[in-house]
């Protein structure tokens, strides 16, 4: 399943708490909504605080491509405030599929956790020489695990039963795309979290990834 056209343009973070703004298409010609997204850390754990669709208009951002990686705001933007700020009951993955469209709850849930999940993990290829000198200018992956980070194996059963709790129907093949790698290269790193007591083997026809 392709992850073309999932991610947010616009990130923002304020403690533990993470924002991301989505461009939404709309089936009338010149209208649209953004769509934004709040979730909390709480340990392992993300817990969604918001979920608001509003018009473009409604947004002081201006609308970035698609297909490159989110900008990040600058979190003392006071627009910013009523979403932050916002705090009542966690909402549930599957209340947000039984309010919109698969597509555009899939874009707003697995959309916001890869972006979140894997903004540490990306640096700017035009500052950075290291980096493959054939691939397009801008945001590349280059994973650094140094001693105070996790390793590899680790990252990927988080991201994995994370993308599984926030109901993303093929979350092997949203990482392989995501990173640019192949699927086979998600399943040996699960494989290896599963034989290390990371996450837990999946009984038949059912997918598991609690224990991390």
């Amino acid at each position: 399943m392709s992850i073309e056209g999932l991610l947010p343009t616009h990130l923002a973070f304020r403690g533990r708490k993470a924002l991301s703004v989505h461009w939404l298409d709309s089936k009338e010609k010149g209208q649209g909504l953004a769509g934004v997204l709040v979730s909390e850390a709480e340990g392992e754990a993300f817990r969604i605080l918001q979920v608001t669709l509003l018009p473009w208009g409604d947004i002081p951002l201006e609308r970035a491509t698609v297909s490159e990686f989110p900008e990040v705001i600058h979190s003392s933007s006071e627009w910013l405030n009523p979403f932050f700020l916002f705090d009542k009951e966690s909402i549930s993955a599957a209340s947000v599929y039984m309010s919109y469209s698969r597509s555009t709850a899939r874009k707003l849930l697995t959309g916001h956790l890869l972006a979140v999940l894997y903004s540490e993990y990306l640096i700017d290829s035009s500052i950075d020489s290291r980096l493959d000198p054939k691939a397009p200018i801008g945001k590349q992956f280059k994973f650094n695990t140094p001693k105070n980070k996790p390793s590899l194996t680790k990252v990927t059963a988080r991201n994995y039963r994370l993308l599984t709790e926030w109901l993303e129907s093929s979350p092997l093949q949203a990482l392989a795309s995501f990173e640019g790698v192949r699927v086979v290269t998600i399943r040996n790193r699960l494989q290896a979290a599963r034989n290390q007591g990371l996450i837990e083997n999946p009984g038949p026809g059912k997918r598991s990834a609690r224990k991390v």
